[in-house]
């Protein structure tokens, strides 16, 4: 049909021909068709784009898609989504349900929202009523969406390490029970002790898994029981229903038990924990009452034990090293004596020779945290590498400052790395800055290494290892001390063969 044939029949059809008496209204009607197209084609782009799914449903009950044809079972449905829409309408235990709100909306024009889920999927369901009787129903597919805000509700409440729950949610169920009045309530608190002195020995990654592996043994012995959580870094909780104070103090013993065969998984270092009990009551009728009851029994505890599980952590750190570090043997026994004799000739006082033997024995103590693949490594290190095992130098003045043995000597361990002409590190102390004990290690040390095997090469010669030193000498030694050793190497040379 020609454009010219097609206006002519719509003439006609709304009475605008030749003849007609309203022809004057010609232009403003077709002003208004046009419009009325335009907002049909808005409307078309409109219902393609939304990703909801829109059913109209008469008055008798029938269900259309809207501008489309009758909904029923037996029609065959090729989008798998549109299908389950369907049984859930026609068929599904959400069916009964689904019609009662539509009813509700009837009655009473109000728009209601429905959620239901087939399978593993999340809809929204809004209905909504029409001027004409009849009920349009808006299904929207919210999976994704309510994944979304599960995810995100997790993330509010619980500890992404142990997947505990975290302080803000543990804190406000105690104050929902405190605030309840509900009886036979206690709340445990766990303290891992040492943990800062694990992270400053073998890195965070090794305390996290000290943690899990703590957190493991908790949730394994309360077994769903409670309201587990994780408080703080080495803090946890758990919030038990239907307990008195002698049923937690049992529990704190079995506890102990448990706790007394738990091990880091890798340096098979003993975890030490505090801990301590309170129960709700009328004297402990707040939130931050009742935590801080038990808080104090729990570091009542932690104050008993402090230095000695520190010491002991030391003492396992010591052996793990000693286990894998290629220079142990022998190493700290060969340079204490070369040392004692340096410092001895000096006449020094005897807390400072005190000090040498203990810094010949700790000096690589640092070394605990340094990885195998560097430590062991047969051959030089890459720059990368030298990086890390420089750290060994603050790794083990840390772990030193939280013993009581050693923590005097702590500072010597972070400068046994220095150098007479500034060069060495982490310092870059320079001279007579550096203490006479480091001073004195230095050259015992590097003696110990030249004239025994390494990983990466054979022991040197005799020549080549005072050619080595006299090379380094007032550069990496000091010069005075050097020459000591020299006036006294053959004496030297004999303790060494004779220990």
């Amino acid at each position: 049909m020609t454009r010219e044939n097609r206006d002519e029949l719509r003439k006609r059809i709304i009475g605008l021909g030749e003849s007609s008496n309203r022809k004057n209204y010609y232009p403003e009607l077709m002003g208004k068709i046009r419009e009325l197209e335009k907002i049909n084609a808005r409307n078309d782009a409109m219902l393609k784009a939304i990703p909801d799914l829109l059913i109209l449903r008469d008055q008798q009950g029938r269900y259309y898609e809207y501008y489309g044809e009758q909904i029923d079972l037996e029609t065959p449905i090729k989008s798998s989504e549109k299908r389950m829409v369907v049984e859930a309408l026609f068929d599904s235990e959400w069916a009964d349900r689904i019609e009662a709100a539509i009813t509700e909306v009837e009655t009473h024009g109000n728009v209601e929202t429905f959620d239901f889920e087939i399978e593993s999927f999340c809809f929204e369901l809004r209905i909504v009523p029409t001027d004409k009787g009849e009920i349009l129903l808006i299904i929207r597919d919210v999976t994704e969406l309510r994944a979304f805000y599960d995810k995100l509700e997790y993330m509010a409440t619980r500890d992404y390490l142990t997947d505990l729950y975290n302080r803000s949610y543990f804190e406000r169920e105690v104050q929902r029970l405190v605030e309840s009045g509900e009886d036979n309530v206690g709340i445990m608190l766990f303290d891992i002790d040492g943990l800062k002195l694990i992270n400053d020995a073998f890195g965070h990654l090794a305390g996290d898994k000290m943690i899990t592996t703590f957190s493991d043994a908790v949730k394994g012995y309360f077994r769903g029981r409670g309201v587990i959580g994780r408080l703080g870094g080495d803090e946890f909780g758990v919030i038990i229903s239907h307990v008195n104070e002698k049923i937690l103090d049992r529990m704190t013993h079995d506890l102990e038990m448990r706790f007394g065969h738990l091990y880091t998984p890798e340096q098979k270092i003993k975890i030490s924990v505090s801990m301590g009990y309170a129960m709700f009551s009328e004297q402990l009728n707040e939130m931050h009452l009742v935590m801080a009851s038990a808080d104090q029994m729990m570091y009542r505890k932690k104050l008993l034990k402090s230095g000695s599980v520190r010491n002991e952590i030391v003492t396992a750190m010591m052996s793990a090293l000693e286990a894998r570090d290629y220079i142990t043997e022998g190493h700290a026994e060969r340079i204490e004596n070369v040392a004692l004799f340096i410092g001895e000739k000096l006449e020094l006082p005897r807390h400072q020779l005190g000090s040498i033997q203990l810094l010949a024995k700790f000096h690589d103590f640092g070394k605990v945290g340094i990885p195998d693949s560097i430590l062991m490594k047969p051959g030089p290190l890459t720059d990368e590498e030298m990086t890390i095992m420089k750290t060994h130098c603050e790794i083990g003045q840390r772990i030193a400052s939280a013993s009581t043995e050693l923590a005097h000597i702590a500072n010597l361990i972070l400068m046994h790395h220095e150098r007479w002409d500034g060069s060495g590190y982490p310092l870059g102390l320079k001279g007579e800055e550096i203490p006479i004990e480091c001073r004195i290690l230095s050259i015992a040390d590097a003696y110990d290494a030249m004239t025994n095997d390494r990983p990466y090469r054979k022991a040197l010669p005799r020549e080549a290892v005072l050619a080595e030193l006299i090379k380094f000498r007032g550069i990496q030694f000091d010069p005075e001390l050097t020459d000591l050793f020299f006036d006294y190497l053959e004496e030297i040379e004999a303790i060494r063969a004779i220990k």
